[in-house]
């Protein structure tokens, strides 16, 4: 089967590595985690069994300074992962780890807010040779532009050089193009990397320019169930049920820590 290639003219992207690993970096807060999380996770895991997916929480950012403890979200993203079977629960993603999805805590050791773009650099020295996608939704794709560092100058989209971006639209999209990343692929990925088409006009116009010029993708069958984790933590302040929304098990420990009363 052919190898996955991405445009010759992406020099800053373009891999000569016969049969290059995939590596997907999914970020967020995880506050706490959810179906919709889930959902995400699940498919990469499912469409992609051969790649590593990092699942990468943020200790605190420039936009989302005040978050609950890093290590009991980490313990929570382990228990709302326990059920997936490619999960390595306690496992590290060394560039010699086995294929699977694993929580990533570089972001959290570090000293200082997280910033996607130092992030990004950071992934791109350290899994030399691989193929990375940076995997975000919509909503979030539409803010890069306005995304700031530690010391609030923006951090533009120059760090989209070092990774794909890989977009997850939500229910209110719809991508329908063809593949645009890749000329021949063993990854399945012909089958769902599409150029990003928005029902709504003023987010195609701005998602499909953005898009274009940093040759990011969009995950036409991936689409997530409307979850927010704000409505999530509102509903656990008025000790409301949460059915339905997220695993049991991040149910039980939110409870038991009193988070979100």
């Amino acid at each position: 089967m052919a190898s996955f290639r991405p445009h010759t003219d992406d020099h800053h992207l373009a891999n000569s590595t016969p049969n290059p690993r995939l590596r997907f970096f999914f970020g967020g807060s995880f506050n706490p985690i959810h179906h919709g999380h889930l959902a995400i996770i699940r498919y990469l895991s499912e469409h992609f069994p051969e790649a590593c997916i990092h699942i990468l929480p943020h200790a605190s950012t420039p936009h989302k300074p005040s978050l609950p403890d890093p290590d009991l979200r980490v313990a929570m993203l382990r228990a709302g992962l326990q059920d997936l079977p490619s999960f390595h629960p306690y496992a590290s993603p060394l560039p010699d780890a086995d294929a699977g999805i694993y929580v990533d805590t570089y972001e959290i050791g570090l000293s200082e807010s997280s910033v996607t773009a130092h992030t990004a650099a950071h992934m791109a020295k350290t899994y030399p040779g691989e193929v990375l996608f940076w995997v975000m939704g919509a909503d979030v794709w539409l803010q890069l532009p306005l995304w700031t560092d530690t010391r609030g100058q923006l951090t533009g989209m120059a760090w989209l050089s070092l990774v794909h971006a890989m977009i997850i639209p939500r229910q209110y999209s719809d991508s329908v193009h063809e593949a645009s990343m890749c000329s021949s692929d063993d990854h399945g990925l012909a089958d769902c990397l599409v150029s990003p088409v928005s029902v709504l006009p003023s987010a195609y116009t701005r998602l499909s320019a953005i898009a274009q010029a940093c040759h990011a993708v969009v995950l036409n069958d991936c689409t997530t169930p409307m979850i927010s984790a704000t409505h999530i933590r509102s509903l656990i302040a008025r000790h409301a049920s949460t059915q339905g929304l997220l695993p049991q098990q991040v149910r039980q420990m939110l409870d038991a820590y009193g988070l979100y009363r």
